[in-house]
């Protein structure tokens, strides 16, 4: 079961990372040099960018997704279930 199919209408999901990377996948740098280990650990490995993130939840059902900086470093995503 995903997180989208047990939020409740209306809910919020919180998602923090240390960081994502842009689109090209290269910036900034020590994201996307510290992703490597990911990239040669797992079939789906890789830095994630936030397109693609953002993409997941809206299939997920979510909405309004917001990406803030977070106070202890990296970023923070935010998105609300659609009623």
């Amino acid at each position: 079961m995903n997180v989208g199919a047990v939020t409740e209408p209306g809910g919020s999901i919180y998602l923090t990372d240390g960081g994502i990377v842009d689109d090209s996948k290269t910036t900034p740098a020590g994201i996307a040099l510290n992703s490597l280990f990911f990239v040669n650990a797992f079939d789906e490995g890789g830095p994630k960018t936030e397109s693609e993130r953002r993409r997941w939840l809206e299939e997920a059902g979510f909405e309004d997704v917001q990406r803030l900086p977070f106070t202890l470093g990296g970023t923070i995503m935010i998105a609300r279930k659609s009623a």
